[in-house]
């Protein structure tokens, strides 16, 4: 009976260390949770661009994309679901659905996106076309101005052959660069990955005197500087896996000290 009762009372001490323990493991779980949830917090805008009717002006384009980042101001832009290089494309293009490109009718041979200086891109990607015409050619009926810019033919550095760049900030190097690919018309197409742009305003795609073209453009970032999502960006996440477990693994730590510590009271009863 006296053995009982020390059981029972040992038990009753025990009882509220575990407690306390499970109680410590769940909050710092839930701590760990959140401050994952807070490294992850990157916030991620898309543009597909295909509410934009076929010839959607720039102020159309501006306006749509105002809608999901406020506060930019768009220049040189027109929409297009059926433009073919002037019937010069071979094989596919980014149509049937809405994508957009410099106003080359306009006098404009690139489009610029302004995010202003409060909001910062940390990365970006785009499904792009580079779009073929007349003046550049391979064809036997080569007229003087073709012939001088197959000459030197799709190497970096050949002004007259058509390519895609992507200048960020006013920088005078490309952050992204394409040339087309050597064909009857020179033309290409494909998607440029994830491009790291170190907390980026402004976005100018500028092309050779024909046309290129964007599409599923996705812009990585934020608001504001001082936001901690925002400075969360220059840093690699880490991942919640290994916290939760190290979480997990403290409070089954805990609970064996509260029960070692039971025993301990139990033997000097």
């Amino acid at each position: 009976m006296i053995n009982a009762k020390r059981h029972a009372t040992t038990t009753a001490r025990a009882t509220p260390r575990l407690r306390l323990a499970v109680s410590a493991g769940r909050a710092l779980i839930a701590g760990v949770a959140l401050a994952a949830s807070a490294a992850a917090s990157a916030t991620t805008y898309t543009f597909d661009f295909n509410s934009l009717a076929n010839g959607a002006s720039n102020a159309a384009i501006q306006t749509y994309i105002q809608g999901i980042i406020a506060g930019t101001t768009v220049s040189g832009a027109i929409a297009s679901r059926t433009y073919n290089g002037d019937g010069h494309v071979s094989g596919p293009t980014l149509g049937p659905d809405t994508f957009i490109m410099n106003n080359g009718s306009g006098g404009s041979n690139n489009f610029t996106m302004n995010f202003g200086a409060n909001f910062y891109i940390s990365s970006i990607s785009f499904d792009w076309e580079i779009f073929p015409n007349a003046s550049c050619f391979n064809g036997s009926g080569s007229t003087t101005a073709s012939r001088n810019c197959v000459t030197a033919g799709p190497v970096a550095g050949n002004t007259n052959w058509p390519d895609f760049s992507l200048f960020v900030d006013g920088s005078a190097t490309a952050s992204f660069h394409q040339l087309a690919a050597a064909s009857n018309f020179p033309q290409a197409i494909g998607t440029s990955g994830t491009l790291g742009l170190s907390n980026a305003h402004m976005l100018n795609f500028v092309d050779w005197p024909a046309e290129i073209a964007i599409d599923n453009l996705v812009i990585n970032g934020c608001r504001s500087r001082s936001s901690e999502s925002c400075l969360q960006h220059d840093v690699p996440e880490p991942s919640s896996l290994p916290l939760v477990g190290m979480a997990l693994a403290m409070a089954g730590f805990a609970g064996w000290r509260s029960r070692r510590g039971a025993r301990g009271t139990t033997r000097g009863v």
